[in-house]
């Protein structure tokens, strides 16, 4: 079900990151970010039937001189400096059957090359919150995690210090409760409950991020994620976040914004604090 346009070779002891199609695409937004501001390599890409087929222009580089200009598809493949691995996915699953086998293939895959850990992104929507989810006003209201056995065991103490906080209608797996450990079903999170199954039952070490968010602008949202993700993985960026090119195109976008250059660094100064994690 899958080709690998990619060395494999350098999935071996890497994180991995896979973001789902989720609610506002708020994964995708962010791993947009964590490939812009790491100034990410492409090294690949994936094609899977499960997937629409897709093709369109580079998301990272619209310059007209361009020497080294690449077509965007479906599912492709960064690596950064500190080699982490990035999948972005740019293009629906066909239909659940597909997603189903495709992700047990996936993790397959991604056991067999002896990958260190993965990372899931994903959204839930804000009406699916539990009452005591909703009273919270902490730093950490906006996200959550779920990791597997595997993950509690051999990273747990690395996400201990960062601002997000365990999923309440989710909780660490168990073999007692793996045939139904969580509830990640709701609308909006796509396949990340389908992903993070196949790796408890695989035994391969995987934790979800998720934020509660609805339909709309989420690329505030998006910024705040990837300071998250940015404060736990060994990424190299500076203070101020760079926008990719790709996202001039976007919609809706508030009118505060609309005069912002997002082709330029965008400083996060004092009339954007709320952005900061």
């Amino acid at each position: 079900m899958f080709k690998w346009n990619c060395d494999l070779s350098l999935f071996k002891n890497a994180t991995v990151v896979i973001p789902t199609i989720s609610v506002a695409n708020v994964a995708q937004l962010t791993v947009d970010l964590l490939i812009t501001n790491t100034s990410a390599k492409r090294v690949g890409s994936v094609w899977s039937r499960a997937f629409i087929p897709y093709v369109g222009m580079d998301s990272f580089d619209d310059s007209l001189d361009s020497q080294t200009k690449d077509l965007s598809c479906m599912i492709e493949l960064y690596q950064t400096a500190s080699d982490i691995l990035i999948f972005q996915i740019r293009s629906p699953y066909a239909n659940k059957f597909d997603i189903k086998a495709c992700v047990r293939e996936l993790v397959d895959t991604l056991k067999g090359l002896e990958v260190k850990r993965l990372l899931v992104l994903t959204a839930v929507y804000d009406h699916c919150r539990l009452p005591l989810e909703l009273d919270d006003k902490s730093s950490a209201a906006e996200f959550r995690y779920i990791e597997s056995p595997e993950f509690h065991n051999q990273h747990h103490q690395e996400i201990e210090h960062l601002p997000l906080k365990q999923y309440l209608q989710g909780s660490r797996l168990s073999e007692a409760t793996s045939s139904n450990p969580y509830c990640l079903k709701h609308c909006g999170t796509g396949f990340a409950h389908d992903l993070l199954s196949a790796c408890v039952e695989r035994q391969l070490p995987a934790v979800v991020f998720l934020s509660f968010t609805s339909d709309g602008f989420n690329n505030m949202l998006a910024v705040k994620f990837f300071r998250l993700i940015s404060t736990w993985l060994p990424l190299s960026i500076g203070e101020r976040v760079l926008f990719p090119h790709s996202w001039k195109f976007l919609t809706g976008q508030p009118d505060r914004l609309m005069n912002r250059d997002f082709n330029r660094h965008f400083d996060v100064g004092d009339d954007l604090q709320f952005l900061k994690c």
